[in-house]
């Protein structure tokens, strides 16, 4: 290539560069080890501010990717051994969409980490349609028609005594998947074939069965799966894809 031609080839390539938007990412992030020594862990969201207590690298990882821990493979032993607290800004307008990049980004950035994708065949659940006729539960409700105030307002349900109860947003049916997913301890792809955006709510009694239980009559999550939403879990087998961690840092301290 003649100076020139590299010239222009140079000029194009940033001009490219600069005209491509950049990701999403927090406002402001502070990370912290834990050193508390507690059991318990988790993350959640309350208006703008993303908080995880007490958790492992590879725990922020299936909230960033939307998969589960089990498609998580490779890296050094401490991303499942130490534990940290972050607490992150975002706006207030932010999707879940986007606070799952920008917490990709906050791992790139903070703890370097580097992964990548591979396809492997392993033991999975389909989520599917129960009803032949195509029909879903009474608690799962089509929200892809309604404006944004509608389809993202927040409607809590009290859970039932002795039992839980699981809703979500107005969001695509890989949620549920996900959902389903935690409670089966599996990777959980969808079948269902169901687009667009679905708001759904679920009451089931404890995973184990507890015979001191308030309300022993509540339904297992597959049986409430089944009667509540109108879905069904199969077992299969298939290609999933797995991110595999080449090499990850424990974070830089805040300043």
């Amino acid at each position: 290539m003649n100076r020139s031609a590299f010239v222009v080839f140079f000029s194009l390539t940033a001009s490219l560069a600069a005209q491509q938007p950049a990701a999403p990412r927090f406002e402001v992030a502070s990370i912290r080890q834990n050193l508390s020594g507690a059991g318990s862990n988790g993350w959640n969201i309350q208006g703008e501010t993303f908080t995880a207590t007490n958790v492992w690298l590879v725990d922020l990882m299936p909230v960033a990717y939307e998969i589960t821990e089990l498609q998580i493979v490779g890296g050094p032993d401490w991303v499942r051994r130490d534990r940290f607290d972050i607490v992150a800004k975002m706006a207030a307008d932010a999707t879940r969409d986007q606070m799952a990049v920008m917490l990709r980004t906050l791992l790139e950035d903070r703890f370097t980490l580097r992964d990548r994708h591979e396809k492997r065949e392993m033991a999975i659940f389909e989520l599917a349609l129960a009803n032949n006729d195509g029909r879903v539960g009474p608690n799962l409700h089509d929200c892809s028609q309604l404006d944004d105030n509608e389809a993202n307002r927040n409607r809590r349900f009290t859970e039932p005594p002795g039992g839980n109860v699981a809703a979500g947003g107005c969001g695509p049916m890989r949620r549920v998947a996900g959902l389903a997913a935690g409670h089966v301890q599996g990777i959980v792809h969808d079948k269902t074939g169901l687009s667009g955006n679905w708001r759904y709510n679920v009451f089931f009694g404890p995973d184990l069965p507890d015979p001191n239980s308030a309300n022993p009559d509540l339904p297992s999550f597959v049986t409430a799966l089944r009667e509540q939403l109108g879905l069904k879990l199969e077992r299969a087998r298939g290609p999933v894809d797995v991110v595999v961690i080449d090499s990850a840092e424990r974070p830089t301290p805040d300043l």
